[in-house]
């Protein structure tokens, strides 16, 4: 099981820019993603990856801010839904999120290779 996706792999999966996904993982808090410091690349666990597709499905759709659609993608995810007002309720199909985002990662692994950091080696 690989320890988590890169950035870029994964805004390849879900069709985003790298920056705005970056930006999402730099400004909120979101589960098991590292937010330690500067130069250490970033890997997205695959389960984190629903959460931030079902956030940008809100951000896209209702125009709402990607705090507030973090928020209930995290409890829809979790929970199969999401409780937002009363008599409101977000339900998610979580078989069919992981069937699309197992495949669209898959591929987007072969396609976004990771980069190489840091220094090139040394020449003979």
């Amino acid at each position: 099981m690989p320890r988590g996706y890169t950035i870029s792999a994964v805004a390849h999966a879900l069709n985003v820019e790298p920056k705005w996904l970056d930006n999402l993982l730099t400004h909120n808090n979101i589960p098991r993603v590292d937010r330690s410091r500067q130069g250490i690349a970033r890997h997205i666990p695959p389960e984190t990856v629903a959460i931030i597709h079902v956030t940008r499905q809100l951000v896209g759709a209702l125009g709402c801010s990607s705090a507030a659609a973090l928020l209930v993608a995290h409890s829809a995810i979790a929970d199969g839904h999401a409780d937002i007002g009363f008599g409101v309720r977000l339900t998610v199909d979580l078989v069919g999120i992981n069937e699309l985002l197992g495949q669209r990662l898959f591929d987007a692994v072969q396609a976004a290779p990771p980069k190489t950091r840091g220094r090139p080696p040394r020449r003979q």
